[in-house]
């Protein structure tokens, strides 16, 4: 009997024709498949009705018309933001302490949202995509799945993934020449996360049903999105890491090869935020997790970023005043942080039984 897989894609109105594309292409590929039934698993953050953000006269109800052209409804699931508060209701009354997810956009409730759909319509695995992506090339489906099954050896607390084929999952946009690898290195020495051998969340990031749940996080000044929390992270957490791994052969194809376009003070700000994480998973109190970050700040400006092209992205003249601790991470953000990774504790704990009382309502609102 062929085994099931969640084939997960999250996208807003902005990008949907990249996701377009890249789901047409990785639906054409997962379908020659001969030993794995593929469902398509979306994630909307707006209500199903509402405009995607990015997109005036696009709601998740449209696109879901715009899919069933080419993917028989059966075998597509789609979670929106209308039915969060529900499940998150049902999970408060049954007495759990921990939340699943967030109704706010950020990456670990993307995984979450994607697990769980994978979870309730009863998948083998999720395999998680990006928009922007294509599948990699000269190997099929079902040769990379045999490679990252065999690697997973039937553990929900394994992570594996492809990467991309131009690009590390870290961005060098902002970095003077010559500077990678040493951005790369300072990265890593305060995350923990190595970037050269990265677990990747676009590119066939896959689980085995139910998974380890990624962190996430509430808003604080707007969203809180923590670099790599929802894939490189999994390869540092003591629960994850001891087997989590990329697979670097057959890298997963890009044709947007820079991704969301970011300014550094919302790029850096994310990876701030992995800093933080990294020293809260150690044990440290917020005065000493600030001291790394106000160490890492300052050997990222001093040394690795290029000012005059930060300057221009960001359309900041003044941006060698303006790109400092106070601005790129306000206190709510940090309370956020650390709000999410308490949460996440005890998230660990409830995760399967959270799953299974779930399940039902999922499968009747996606």
């Amino acid at each position: 009997m062929a085994k099931k897989i969640l084939l997960g894609i999250d996208f807003i109105g902005a990008n949907f024709p990249s996701a377009l594309y890249t789901i047409q292409q990785w639906w054409k590929y997962v379908t020659l498949s001969s030993k794995y039934d593929c469902i398509l698993g979306v994630s909307n953050f707006c209500d199903k009705n509402s405009p995607l953000p990015g997109a005036r006269d696009l709601s998740p109800s449209k696109v879901r018309e715009v899919l069933a052209c080419f993917i028989p409804k059966k075998k597509l699931v789609q979670w929106t933001s209308d039915i969060d508060s529900t499940l998150i209701q049902t999970v408060e009354k049954e007495g759990f302490k921990s939340k699943p997810l967030f109704s706010e956009f950020n990456y670990g409730s993307i995984v979450n949202r994607l697990l769980l759909l994978a979870y309730s319509h009863d998948c083998d695995y999720l395999v998680r995509i990006d928009p922007g992506t294509i599948p990699p090339k000269g190997k099929s489906f079902d040769d990379l799945m045999d490679e990252h099954e065999s690697a997973i050896g039937g553990q929900i607390n394994t992570v594996v993934s492809r990467r991309y084929a131009e690009r590390l999952a870290l961005r060098d946009i902002f970095v003077k020449e010559g500077k990678e690898n040493s951005h790369a290195e300072l990265v890593k020495k305060y995350t923990g996360i190595d970037v050269h051998a990265q677990i990747t969340g676009g590119a066939m990031f896959t689980l085995k049903s139910p998974g380890t749940p990624a962190i996430c996080f509430p808003p604080g000044v707007g969203l809180t999105l923590v670099w790599a929390s929802d894939d490189g992270i999994y390869q540092v957490l003591p629960e994850t890491k001891t087997k989590s791994r990329m697979l670097p052969d057959y890298p997963v194809q890009r044709f947007d090869v820079v991704g969301k376009p970011k300014k550094s003070i919302e790029y850096y700000r994310g990876i701030i935020g992995a800093v933080y994480l990294n020293a809260l998973r150690n044990g440290k109190t917020l005065s000493i997790a600030k001291q790394d970050v106000e160490q890492f700040l300052q050997k990222l400006k001093a040394d690795i970023l290029d000012a005059e092209k930060c300057s221009l992205i960001d359309a900041d003249p003044y941006w060698t005043t303006t790109f400092c601790l106070e601005n790129i991470t306000p206190q709510a953000f940090v309370d956020a942080i650390f709000a999410g990774y308490k949460n996440y504790v005890q998230l660990l704990k409830e995760w399967k039984e959270i799953c299974e009382t779930l399940k039902s309502l999922i499968i009747q609102k996606t």
